[in-house]
């Protein structure tokens, strides 16, 4: 299962968060890749400052004010965040992500694109639901949520500057085999959904209101459309 969660950081935290990270120092993402993953990864990754954590705290505050986020993630802690950077030609293959961070097992991970859709081509993020493979593309500030333990890539940036800040490690709360496979239990989601003026998501597809959530570009790998009956 993946839910995309809108206007998770506004215009003007973007704002803010874009001009912080444009005087952040980069390095190859290759430094804080796993040990199979490093082999297809091609990013940048901002290195450790304390202007990088004031950013993170940003988007950690914003996430504990989610309460759909909270309802689907049952987050006890965010155990660890990237800022990447994909220029024109970067890309990250498949892999999945570390399931132990610190000593602790991570569920859930989530990319939240800092740059707005126009100001670059590719890029998407690829999933693999175990039924066929998904390309998503959102806006920024949207929220792309899903199980760590779920193969997925980064497509090749065809133009452009792709900015994101990709959380590699939110710790469920819950407990279980469940914890693994899924977000969220479906009555708390559902409360927290109308709770932010969403609509009960039909086919499995976001259905936002006008003003409080975007609806996803959904793409098949081919690039077709999903069909209503997916």
């Amino acid at each position: 299962m993946f839910l995309v969660i809108g206007n998770v950081l506004d215009q003007h935290d973007l704002a803010a968060i874009r001009e912080a990270a444009a005087e952040l120092e980069y390095t190859d993402g290759k430094s804080t890749a796993g040990r199979y993953a490093r082999d297809v990864k091609a990013n940048l990754q901002a290195r450790p400052s304390d202007e990088l954590e004031a950013i993170f705290a940003t988007v950690r505050g914003k996430l504990w004010a989610s309460e759909v986020f909270k309802s689907a993630a049952r987050p006890r802690k965010v155990a660890r965040m990237l800022l990447s950077r994909y220029r024109t030609g970067m890309e990250y293959g498949l892999h999945v992500d570390d399931p132990i961070m610190k000593d602790a097992r991570t569920d859930l991970s989530f990319t939240l694109p800092l740059a707005p859709l126009r100001d670059y081509e590719g890029g998407g993020l690829m999933i693999d639901d175990g039924t066929e493979e998904r390309v998503i593309r959102v806006e920024a500030g949207d929220m792309v949520l899903y199980p760590t333990s779920a193969l997925h890539r980064v497509e090749p940036v065809a133009d452009g500057d792709r900015r994101l800040g990709h959380e590699l490690g939110a710790r469920s709360g819950k407990v279980g085999g469940t914890a693994r496979s899924g977000c969220g239990d479906p009555c708390d989601l559902r409360r927290a959904r109308q709770d932010a003026g969403l609509r009960p998501p039909v086919q499995g597809k976001e259905q936002p209101l006008p003003h409080v959530g975007r609806r996803m570009t959904a793409l098949r790998a081919d690039g077709s459309q999903p069909s209503q009956t997916d």
